[in-house]
């Protein structure tokens, strides 16, 4: 069974469950990258969270992926065989929706 860090998403046919997929950090990072070789026109660029007010961009490697992207190339994680399992604890504030 895999633990998701907060804000990490391994829904059914979605990258974060898919085999190509690996997370970037365990906890929090809600990208990764796929093991398979995207064309060069898929580089990707994503908001630097350290300066999103800013409004500042940044290059990434053009395997990085969202967890809850997909595509073609889908297939679920599994181990021996057998899908994974995962879990994830949510963590919320009363009164605030959970996430």
């Amino acid at each position: 069974m895999l633990t998701l860090g907060i804000g990490q998403s391994a829904e059914p046919n979605q990258c974060g469950s898919c085999h190509h997929f690996r997370h970037r950090q365990d906890n929090y990072d809600t990208c990764g990258e796929c093991s398979l070789r995207l064309p060069p026109w898929l580089a990707r660029k994503f908001l630097n969270p350290l300066a999103d007010k800013a409004g500042l961009f940044f290059e990434v490697s053009p395997r990085t992926v969202q967890d809850t992207e997909t595509c073609d190339f889908y297939e679920p994680k599994n181990v021996a065989g057998e899908p994974v399992e995962f879990v994830q604890e949510r963590v919320w504030k009363a009164g605030n929706p959970s996430r």
